[in-house]
């Protein structure tokens, strides 16, 4: 008896998730942009990139649109940029993925008078059929369930075996529950499915379906894919100011010397106004490299890469070895913008950062405040830190600091194998693939830019969407 129920509930199983949609629902069609691809819903970099905004970017957004900039959840007493910003960074998602969703959700991030209920439910975090689990209500924990779900639940089965526990895989076609095959080209959108099945722009048995062609709508509405990658470098015609592309975002490099101790002036490219025009404009990048900053207050800075870092007292000032006279007095507004880094304090070695190899195994490392970082290659301290001597010391002064992750390349960077003609330019540490001289052409690369790096050197960059002709 018990072996004749299991088969017939395997045969209603296999009725309703593999006969054509159109023997169980009545599906219409509305005329969706011709831009759309329902089978790359949003780039696998964008998803989980979680350095994409800050929270202050996050709050000054949710501001900008409606009320969710002032709400305030009552379990956690959080107001909701907070709730956004931890949950991305705890799991491991894009804060941006987090706002597209509460907006297909819950339309919450620009509705002008939200009610109770879409606070409540605002990602659609356990409901399912319309009805939801009350375990999971409330602001708070519809963020945090959404990001678990897809950081914990869905991304690390899509890296392992290319599929989620649903069966949306990654390169195999699959239809969605609105009756449309769906072949994901990445994890992302593999991902997107997953959550909701619908490819959406649909009416389906009277009822509108938005979903997934919502999500991109959204996304590109907010956070347009203008084409040129992280670290690309930008400047208008017979215009000097040069900018760096960053999230979407350009941002104007403010000074020839904040240029060259960061960027290499080589890989500037030329665009119309137009197209520099399309970009919006993010804080400026202020300061040099290694500056020396004093608010009115007293208190210093040092500036590494994109934060600012707080030197605790003169003892350690001087201890470091800085030079009072290279300390710029500047207003707290000058660094407004610019996130704060782990603090400078007595324990920092190198706090500059140093080129270290281990005398004996003749490995290399970047080391800066207490942490080695592994370099596989010496094209790539290059690259990065031009202007560093190499330093010889033993296994044993090395084994004093912890070991962080494997220095890359820098983002805007063209590189190629030594044995492939295969040319990449590195992105937010992925390596896109230019297909084509057309579309390298197209971006106003240049052949000369190219470097030519080791197989080892290449492949510790995990390989990204490739890149497309830009949009104008």
């Amino acid at each position: 008896m018990k072996q004749k129920l299991f088969y017939s509930c395997l045969l209603i199983f296999f009725l309703f998730n593999f006969l054509p949609l159109s023997a169980r629902a009545v599906t219409e069609y509305e005329t969706a942009s011709p831009d759309f691809d329902e089978d790359l819903i949003v780039a696998d970099h964008h998803f989980t990139d979680t350095k994409a905004m800050t929270l202050e970017q996050i709050q000054a957004f949710l501001e900008s649109r409606g009320k969710l900039g002032n709400y305030i959840d009552p379990a956690t007493h959080l107001p909701a940029a907070f709730i956004i910003h931890n949950a991305a960074k705890d799991y491991g998602i894009s804060p941006k993925i987090l706002l597209v969703l509460l907006q297909k959700e819950q339309s919450l991030v620009e509705d002008p008078a939200p009610v109770q209920k879409q606070y409540d439910w605002a990602t659609g975090y356990s409901c399912y059929n319309g009805t939801c689990d009350d375990e999971y209500k409330g602001f708070s924990r519809q963020v945090k369930g959404a990001a678990r779900r897809f950081m914990i639940g869905y991304w690390p089965d899509l890296v392992e075996t290319g599929c989620t526990f649903t069966n949306w895989c990654v390169g195999q076609s699959r239809l969605s529950q609105d009756n449309v095959w769906i072949t994901p080209k990445n994890k992302a959108t593999a991902a997107l499915y997953t959550y909701n099945p619908y490819r959406g722009n649909s009416v389906m048995n009277g009822m509108k379906i938005g979903a997934n062609y919502n999500f991109w709508k959204i996304w590109n509405r907010w956070f347009p894919e203008t084409g040129y990658p992280d670290g690309t470098l930008l400047k208008a015609e017979a215009d000097p100011k040069v900018y760096l592309i960053r999230n979407g975002q350009k941002r104007w490099i403010s000074s020839y010397a904040t240029l060259v101790t960061r960027y290499n002036p080589d890989y500037i490219i030329s665009v119309s106004a137009e197209e520099l025009a399309g970009y919006t404009e993010g804080d400026p990048i202020k300061f040099p490299l290694y500056a020396l900053l004093k608010t009115p207050n007293g208190a210093i800075y040092l500036i590494a890469d994109d934060t600012k870092r707080m030197i605790v007292s003169w003892e350690v000032f001087r201890t470091i070895g800085f030079n009072p006279e290279e300390v710029e007095d500047i207003s707290f507004k000058d660094l407004a913008g610019i996130p704060s880094g782990k603090a400078l304090t007595l324990n920092d070695a190198y706090p500059t950062g140093a080129l270290l190899k281990n005398q004996d195994s003749l490995e290399l490392y970047y080391v800066e405040s207490g942490f080695k970082y592994p370099v596989v290659d010496k094209a790539i301290t290059d690259n990065r830190y031009p202007n560093l001597s190499l330093t010889t010391i033993t296994a044993t002064e090395l084994e004093q600091y912890e070991t962080g992750e494997t220095i890359k390349f820098k983002d805007g960077l063209l590189i190629r194998s030594e044995s492939d003609p295969t040319v990449y330019v590195v992105s937010n540490g992925q390596r896109r693939a230019i297909d084509s001289e057309i579309i390298f052409n197209s971006f106003g690369y240049k052949w000369s830019n190219v470097l030519v790096v080791s197989e080892t050197a290449l492949n510790i960059h995990p390989l990204g969407d490739p890149l497309t002709i830009p949009l104008n």
